[in-house]
């Protein structure tokens, strides 16, 4: 956890002694690379696998706009139904 003061208008924060996780993580990746070398093959590509797994889903995403390529697609439907009515039909055509 930070360590947080005030010196006049700036707020000056400090990584409590033995490093902040940035730190740490360098510190112990020799060792988790060392008992990786050590695995069979199967399970390298099993720890391979999880850690894109990992990547994938809980990594946040920084600076990606969302993609509204589909914005527009139901215009012409506009005057046969209401979008809670679209809404309805799509959960329901998705069985939720």
């Amino acid at each position: 956890m930070l360590a947080l003061r005030h010196e006049g208008n700036t707020l000056i924060a400090k990584a409590p002694r033995g490093g902040g996780p940035n730190e740490r993580i360098k510190r112990a990746m020799p060792q988790i690379e060392d008992m990786i070398k050590d695995l069979p093959p199967d399970l390298r590509q099993e720890v391979e696998d999880f850690v894109q797994f990992l990547l994938h889903t809980r990594v946040k995403r920084v600076g990606r706009k969302p993609n509204l390529n589909w914005r527009g697609a139901l215009r012409g439907e506009r005057d046969n139904y209401t979008s809670v009515e679209l809404q309805h039909r799509l959960r329901d055509a998705w069985g939720d």
